[in-house]
């Protein structure tokens, strides 16, 4: 039944046209089916697979069906889709005890700054479905909250600043400051500017509330 709604959702897409709406939104339905698909097969058939791998497969499955109907909210589906495929990863299967998970932040703000860059440089060269305003600030967000995590961590424990935690959260300055230059004098864009003002004042506020609370042992 999975399979006939997949291939439904493909035949009817190519039939309306794939640069339509209506081919669009087919497409989307399309990639939706292939994660149904092997969430069904993983409860049929106990193969003992982590969930990371349902999502990493899901992506890559359909990553055909992305380029293919050229809509920006259906790239940042498969976007998120990576991003929990790569975190379940680092999760279940990069033993957290042993792997610092500053290696999972670099990850994810690695990959959304990879689609961020993504995202400014397409639409010049012909890639204008990629050039949608809503799509910016929420790759913006994508790269600055994993990078945030690391300096936090060394905002409250002081004592627990390893070499890589470290140099994450001074990125983050570098990251944030180019963040705010760029989208203020290269691209002006206030959704951008804002979010990397809240970013900044939740930092500060981190730093406050340790100072006020650290003599009370909270």
């Amino acid at each position: 039944v999975v399979e006939f709604a997949l291939a439904a959702c493909v035949a009817c897409a190519w039939r309306k046209g794939f640069e339509t709406f209506a081919g669009q939104v087919l497409m989307v339905g399309a990639s939706i089916m292939p994660g149904v698909l092997l969430a069904v097969f993983g409860q049929i058939y106990q193969t003992g697979a982590d969930p990371y791998e349902l999502f990493l497969g899901w992506s890559a499955l359909i990553f055909g069906f992305v380029v293919t109907s050229q809509l920006a909210g259906h790239w940042f589906l498969w976007l998120v889709l990576l991003n929990i495929g790569l975190f379940l990863r680092w999760e279940q299967a990069g033993v957290p005890a042993e792997v610092a998970y500053e290696w999972s932040c670099l990850q994810l703000g690695a990959l959304n700054g990879l689609a961020l860059a993504a995202r400014e440089w397409c639409p010049a060269r012909g890639q204008s479905w990629l050039g949608s305003a809503w799509l910016r600030p929420m790759l913006v967000s994508g790269v600055l909250i994993p990078m945030t995590f690391p300096l936090a961590h060394c905002v409250v424990e002081a004592d627990d600043i390893t070499l890589l935690r470290g140099v994450i959260g001074m990125a983050w300055f570098g990251l944030a400051g180019g963040l705010y230059w760029w989208y203020r004098d290269k691209l002006p864009d206030i959704n951008v500017i804002g979010l990397v003002i809240f970013n900044t004042a939740v930092i500060l506020l981190i730093f406050i509330g340790d100072v006020l609370l650290e003599p009370l042992n909270w």
